[in-house]
């Protein structure tokens, strides 16, 4: 039967998709908007979320087991905009605020891999996470101000991987105390990874972690070590090349980038190297926000013009190429700031539960 009351106010239902998709906005925004995206690759607009009681939300991720995410917000001098959203996500995929952590210093967001920490902010402040109830204890921060753009956890070393500073890579650890503190394993790298539009992202097998830098056009591909650490794999860049966003699909095959005009696919080596598989040369300036369906069948990404947002869908074949779908352009209102999936519910009685509680 038709959720004719869900489709007439706008309300979360499972109707239209497999995959949920979540949208933050700049530009003076407080909001989070909400769609579906069925198999085929069509959006449809579900609902908006206020998610900030201030200020300019800029970067989310979610917690492997689907449960709960992060969103970090621009900072500001003024008290009331200091903060890091906590969001919910029920069985049904309904997003709800569980609540606010204070955060003085930048827009990190981070959650370990089995899903019971969150790391936030420049100092890199920690809150565990009750799978049971939903709560949140804050743990306080102990360390310096190192960063304002981003980290990733490995999967595979259950370690934090930071850009500290402009070309250094430093290694975190989740103590026993639930703090995040660095261990021995550093990296000094050049040309810089961390100005103008950067992105660090470690694939699901946690093996590799790829940085951008649209400052200097260049991809930094790292491969981690499983007793911890890392080492320098790959460099390249080039004047045609703005990297703005990347994601993995979840085997762990394949890297999407988004640059400014185009996409790229590659293939992740088992030394972690990159080999460039597909490219979609675009007119328009697509790029500055991206999510890939946690299925890894198809990537989303977008273009800001004009006060409106036009969702752009690619389809992800099995061996790595991509396919512009033109019949599924989307056009919204306002801008948006970062794309994120909602991963599929882990619930105790699925087999991967333990891995993540």
């Amino acid at each position: 039967m038709v959720c004719l009351f869900c489709l007439f106010m706008f309300q979360p239902c499972l109707l239209f998709a497999d995959y949920r998709m979540i949208c933050i906005g700049d530009e003076g925004s407080d909001k989070a908007s909400i769609f579906s995206v069925n198999n085929d690759g069509i959006i449809k607009f579900l609902y908006e979320l206020t998610v900030t009681p201030g200020g300019e939300p800029d970067g989310i991720t979610f917690a492997p087991n689907g449960h709960w995410g992060l969103i970090g917000c621009w900072i500001s001098s003024w008290p009331i905009y200091q903060f890091t959203t906590v969001i919910g996500v029920d069985n049904n995929q309904i997003i709800s605020i569980i609540g606010y952590v204070h955060n003085e210093y930048g827009w990190l967001v981070a959650i370990s891999p089995d899903s019971q920490y969150g790391v936030y902010g420049a100092n890199l402040g920690t809150i565990h996470f009750n799978n049971h109830n939903n709560t949140i204890t804050v743990i306080n921060n102990i360390n310096p101000i190192i960063t304002n753009y981003y980290a990733s956890f490995s999967s595979l070393s259950n370690k934090l991987i930071v850009e500290d500073g402009i070309s250094k890579v430093v290694e975190y650890e989740i103590s026993d105390t639930g703090n995040a503190i660095p261990t021995s394993n550093t990296l000094d790298i050049s040309p810089a990874i961390a100005m103008a539009y950067p992105d660090n992202e470690t694939s699901p097998d946690g093996k590799t972690c790829i940085l951008l830098n649209n400052s200097n056009m260049c991809i930094t591909v790292l491969s981690i070590h499983k007793d911890g650490g890392f080492s320098l794999v790959q460099q390249f860049g080039e004047q045609s090349l703005n990297p703005r966003v990347v994601r993995f699909t979840p085997d762990s095959k394949y890297a999407i980038i988004s640059f400014w005009g185009h996409i790229r696919s590659y293939k992740i080596n088992d030394d972690s190297n990159l080999t460039e598989i597909s490219s979609i040369s675009l007119d328009f300036s697509t790029g500055e926000a991206m999510g890939v369906t946690p299925d890894g069948k198809l990537a989303v990404t977008e273009e800001q013009f004009n006060g409106y947002h036009i969702f752009y869908v690619f389809k992800i074949h099995d061996d790595g190429t991509l396919e512009y779908l033109p019949q599924n352009d989307y056009i919204y209102g306002g801008f948006i700031s970062a794309i994120a999936f909602v991963p599929p519910y882990k619930t105790a009685a699925d087999p991967s539960w333990n891995m993540y509680h």
